[in-house]
């Protein structure tokens, strides 16, 4: 029985999937590398024509004990979501780690999927339900899907897919593949986080070799 021919929107998929694995083997800094996945999803799916919005990472600071959204899709959108908040997104929109109503949070600490059809699901109370609904109208977004990013049976952070489709217009298959991308970006931040471990190390190592001997050692 001959194999099934690769779908052209799978084939996507598996595009993006691919490009995520490559910035593995490079040494980048975590923020240009948290960009770089988010662009590779629109870059290499044509997201906007297969009913892609807008993708963004969120990762945990424990230094303010919350979640903060470190990446966005550089697309107009985006772009109009974020002129559009009262607050600065990066700086300011943030989810406490104690908010266990927010379904961020929850997919955060529980590590699973969750499907919403309300963005102030993921950013009330920092934004008021009026504004979120406001501009979640005006960008378009109809379904949000949130991935946790799961390496070595830990979670990183969040993966937040925003459609304008309904979420009865994504199948499982589609939903396995974009889990599938959410695991990679996983295993490319474990590879960032392990790459500025080891620039510390070596500057660590470096202001020890500078040390003055000991008068131990003198003798």
């Amino acid at each position: 029985m001959p194999a099934e021919p690769i779908k052209i929107q799978d084939y996507a998929y598996y595009q993006v999937w691919w490009r995520i694995n490559r910035l593995i083997l490079q040494e980048l800094e975590f923020p240009k590398l948290a960009q770089e996945i988010v662009d590779a999803i629109f870059q290499e799916l044509e997201a906007e024509q297969m009913g892609y919005v807008l993708v963004a990472l969120i990762m945990p600071d424990y230094s303010i004990n919350a979640l903060r959204r470190v990446a966005v899709s550089r697309t107009p959108q985006a772009q109009k979501m974020m002129d559009n908040l009262s607050v600065p997104y990066f700086e300011k929109v943030t989810n406490s780690l104690t908010d266990d109503t927010n379904l961020c949070v929850r997919a955060f600490k529980e590590g699973r999927k969750y499907v919403t059809k309300s963005w102030c699901d993921l950013l009330c109370p920092v934004i008021p339900k009026e504004e979120a609904e406001r501009i979640q109208f005006q960008v378009g977004v109809k379904t949000i899907l949130l991935y946790p990013m799961v390496s070595k049976q830990k979670v990183l952070g969040i993966i937040n897919f925003n459609l304008s489709k309904d979420e009865s217009a994504v199948d499982g298959h589609e939903m396995m593949l974009l889990e599938g991308i959410a695991d990679a970006a996983a295993v490319a931040l474990e590879n960032s986080k392990m790459f500025a471990k080891l620039q510390e190390f070596d500057r660590l190592k470096d202001e020890f070799c500078r040390w003055p001997p000991t008068s131990l050692e003198r003798r």
